[in-house]
């Protein structure tokens, strides 16, 4: 059994955000994994003076919110277990380049995909996306142009052949059905 410490990276912030914080701990405990909670902010906000390694009472002056989930996160871990490192500048190119010296990068989906794509494109690690509400349903790559477009857009060689959906996804509605006797051609 190697006695070697995972880090698993988590970025904060976002849409999908706080899901893919939830999901990265979970990961962590499972694991035995050191996490590092990256956190990417404009560049002239508050929060961006204080890029690197902040402490988390001056990080509570400018972001509660993320001051708790970065001590919730060490109190569910243990403080030493559990880095926040504050990024400024582009959400993807900060994420792409602090996966360099991470296992694996776990964010959430975003709204509009852009930053995930660009992500994933230029990853150096394995990445989980965490999507808010969504099928839990994985499906096969099977119709070869799905698997070109697929293959191109994560800039990858080889032959794609699992889509997997990781979220939690809200309980479906279920589809009112007609009789057989109304739709069958007589």
């Amino acid at each position: 059994m190697s006695t070697t410490v995972t880090s698993i990276a988590a970025g904060m912030g976002g849409a999908g955000g706080w899901q893919a914080l939830a999901w990265a701990v979970e990961h962590a405990e499972r694991t035995g994994g050191r996490l590092v909670l990256l956190h990417v902010c404009p560049p002239g906000s508050a929060l961006a003076r204080m890029t690197g390694d902040p402490v988390v009472p001056q990080v509570e002056l400018v972001d509660p919110a993320l001051a708790r989930a970065v001590a919730k996160a060490r109190a569910g871990l243990g403080g030493q277990r559990v880095a926040l490192r504050i990024r400024s500048g582009e959400p993807a190119a900060c994420l792409a380049e602090a996966t360099a010296g991470v296992r694996l990068l776990v964010i959430g989906a975003g709204k509009g995909g852009r930053t995930v794509r660009q992500v994933l494109r230029h990853a150096h690690c394995p990445v989980v996306v965490v999507r808010l509400a969504t099928s839990m349903i994985s499906q096969p790559i099977e119709v070869p142009a799905a698997r070109n477009q697929l293959r191109r857009s994560l800039g990858r060689t080889g032959f794609p052949q699992l889509a997997l959906r990781f979220g939690y996804g809200l309980p479906g509605r279920p589809t009112p059905r007609r009789d057989v006797t109304d739709v069958l051609l007589r």
